[in-house]
């Protein structure tokens, strides 16, 4: 493989990365204005937030908080894929736990 070739491989992999990452990002802040909405505006009567405004707020803990950060290159392909399925499976996981809340409590 020439230089030219392996860095429009990196190139596209950083790509491909990077709008995997936004899509989840949106994917989680979707979530959280639904917990949002369900928790926060009945108890503590607050406004609905929407979904471009929690991905600020999701952006503000992200930045602030001390995460145990791997890097994306030196993850193997079993780490990558099970680190996307984590991603995907535990907020859905969340959301239903609190709507069974929800149905059980209210």
């Amino acid at each position: 493989m020439g230089e030219g070739s392996k860095s429009k491989v990196v190139g596209a992999y950083t790509i491909g990365v990077f709008a995997v990452g936004t899509l989840l990002t949106f994917y989680r802040a979707w979530v959280l204005t639904v917990l949002w909405s369900w928790f926060a505006v009945p108890a503590l009567h607050l406004p609905p937030v929407g979904v471009v405004h929690m991905v600020g707020l999701l952006t503000i803990v992200r930045c602030t908080g001390d995460h145990n950060v791997k890097v994306i290159a030196s993850m193997s392909r079993e780490d990558y894929v099970s680190h996307f399925a984590f991603a995907i499976a535990y907020p859905m996981l969340c959301l239903g736990m609190c709507k069974l809340i929800l149905v059980v409590f209210r």
